[in-house]
């Protein structure tokens, strides 16, 4: 099967988000919806036109997934309780954040709703981008109960609208808000009109892919020209 035309224009966009998640191919490609070995014929490619010297690519290392038996373990031999306390210790709240994201995203259903109002209480208080970003990430991959999304969804539009914030933060943060925000159209057109807003100020390349991909759906929903 060949591989699919890539303009230079894509790809500097790829280099643009792939410098601004410090180099990491497993958060490039995250931020960017891409798989990752999507991305690295990308980088490749960019390579190959002159695009990305090698001597600019000190790959980062990534931490391995979690192995595939833990889907095939009960909930109660998970130790989420355990790695929710340590999101609470300066020491360990890095690690143990990653850590959680990687089992939630293998087995989504560890994450009850007592673990996940415990994650929007650290959400509020925390200024750790790294913990802040997997914990957003983790609510990517769960049914958040409706009880919670009051207060998720006013958490997560003062990110969007804080330029401050991480790109790779405002990507998850707006993942969820699409996910909670189901027959909600006032919400969603709120949602809507700061993304477009982003798009103006704020271009950057895996912002902008989820974004318009977002908007799009938005409209599909409410029957507008996109």
């Amino acid at each position: 099967m060949s591989k699919e035309k890539i303009t230079q224009e894509e790809l500097l966009n790829v280099i643009k988000i792939w410098k601004e998640c410090d180099k990491s191919r497993v958060k490039t490609a995250e931020v960017l919806g891409i798989g990752n070995s999507s991305l690295a014929y990308r980088l490749e490619l960019a390579r190959s036109q002159g695009l990305l010297a090698l001597e600019s690519d000190p790959v980062i290392e990534e931490k391995p997934d979690p192995p595939f038996w833990i889907k095939d373990l009960p909930d109660e031999e998970l130790p989420i309780e355990e790695i929710i306390d340590l999101l609470k210790n300066q020491e360990t709240q890095f690690q143990a954040s990653w850590l959680m994201t990687h089992l939630v995203e293998n087995k989504p259903s560890i994450l009850k709703e007592t673990h996940i109002k415990q994650l929007v209480k650290i959400l509020e208080t925390t200024s750790h981008e790294g913990l802040e970003r997997n914990i957003w990430r983790s609510l990517n991959f769960v049914e958040i109960p409706s009880k919670i999304h009051e207060n998720l969804i006013n958490i997560a539009f003062d990110k969007l609208e804080n330029h401050k914030t991480a790109i790779a933060i405002q990507v998850f943060a707006m993942s969820v808000l699409e996910k909670i925000l189901v027959n909600q159209t006032e919400l969603q057109l709120a949602l809507k009109a700061i993304l477009e807003l982003k798009l103006e100020q704020q271009p950057s390349a895996g912002l902008k892919s989820r974004a318009l991909k977002i908007i799009h759906k938005i409209n599909l929903n409410h029957d507008t020209a996109f």
